[in-house]
Formats: structure tokens, sequence, C-alpha cells
């Protein structure tokens, strides 16, 4: 259903236009492969969104046609901008816009809400940044600690092996963002924390400190 849907939309693109969209996809961080998205077909795109950004495709389609700009397709298609949407590399194309009064207002007032009801505000997801220097320390026993600690299946790791040869570190950074999707919300620096230090994961410690003040 989501596969013909992005698929319809895509096929409203001019050739221009898919140049455009396959270019500014890579603005979004890590999300898919820059060697994957040079010359990709309308159906090639299609299956990218869907493999690369399972439960987000619609979410990153839109914000990619609000920049290229198509924004009559976000119409048709009845597509929101922003929900949802991955965070874009700063300098790029699709770097978040500064926030609308109405946006603001709703932040003030869900901040307002959170102090009356004393609770504390939801930890963000872990960032990219973080997620790099966790993959330059993983070492020999990734595909171990993909497995069995991070739940990420042995036919993605290979996959991601294939696609990142000879690149140890962008192929455990490929591997932390598989876990951080199939986590969702609960991908926080905390969590990924409690996960790497737990006795059995042949890490050290003190090398994923940083994670506990992300």
């Amino acid at each position: 259903m989501v596969h013909r849907r992005l698929l319809a939309i895509l096929e409203e693109l001019t050739d221009e236009d898919v140049r455009k969209f396959a270019f500014l996809v890579q603005g979004l961080d890590g999300l898919i492969p820059r060697g994957k998205l040079e010359g990709a077909s309308r159906v090639q795109l299609a299956e990218l969104l869907v493999r690369y950004c399972p439960g987000e495709e619609l979410a990153v389609a839109a914000r990619v046609l609000d920049a290229v700009p198509r924004r009559d397709l976000l119409k048709k298609f009845r597509l929101g901008r922003h929900e949802g949407a991955p965070r874009a590399e700063a300098g790029s194309p699709l770097q978040e816009q500064e926030p609308s009064v109405r946006e603001k207002t709703g932040e003030a007032t869900s901040r307002t809400a959170e102090g009356l009801a004393g609770t504390a505000p939801i930890q963000r997801q872990v960032s990219d940044k973080a997620l790099m220097k966790v993959a330059k320390i993983l070492g020999k026993n990734w595909r171990a600690i993909g497995i069995e600690y991070l739940g990420v299946a042995i036919s993605h790791l290979e996959q991601i092996e294939e696609e990142n040869p000879g690149n140890a570190v962008m192929r455990n950074f490929y591997m932390l963002k598989a876990w951080m999707r199939n986590e969702g919300k609960g991908a926080t620096p905390a969590h990924l924390y409690d996960i790497l230090t737990r006795d059995e994961v042949p890490l050290d410690q003190n090398d994923i400190e940083f994670l506990r003040s992300s």
C-alpha cells in the first residue's frame, strides 16, 4: 500500500524533479547510502524509501517534496510536511526551518503542561553524532553485539556489510541506525547505554560513558 502510494507520488515528478528528489534525500542523516541514490529511477526511489525508512517513508517523501519544491503534491496526496520527518544535515536544503508562531506556542504550552504535571520531559533519541562515536568503538564484535543485544537481523547485517565493503565504521553506524529505527522513540542515549554496559557485552564501559550525558 505504501509502496504503491510512493510510486504514484514519484510518477507525478518530472525528470528534473526526480534528480532533485534523489539529491535532496542525501541531505538526510545516513538514511539511504548515497551510492544507491545516484541515477535511481522512480521505482528504485520508492523501493529505497520503503527499504531504508520503514514506517517513515511518506514523512521523508513529504519533507523532500517540500524542498524540491513540489508542494502541490503535498496537497494532492494529503501529506504533512513535518510530521515524523527525520533530521536533515546542517546546512542542507532540508535543514529544519524556523518554527512557526503556532509551533512555538504549542511547544511552550506542552512544556508548561509538563511542569504543572510534575513530569520530566521526554528524552530525545540518540543523535547521529553519538551513534558515530559508538560505531568507532564496536570493533570486531560488532556482528555479535548487533544480533544478540541490538536485535538486528543477520540478513540485515549481511546487507549492511555488503554495501559498506572495507568501511568498518560506516558498517557499524548503519547497524546502529537499524537498531534506532527498530526502537523508535525508545532509541534514547540512556537505553543504548544500558544495552552496551551489560556484563556480557564485550565493550569497555568507560568508552561509552558519554552516552549518559548525551
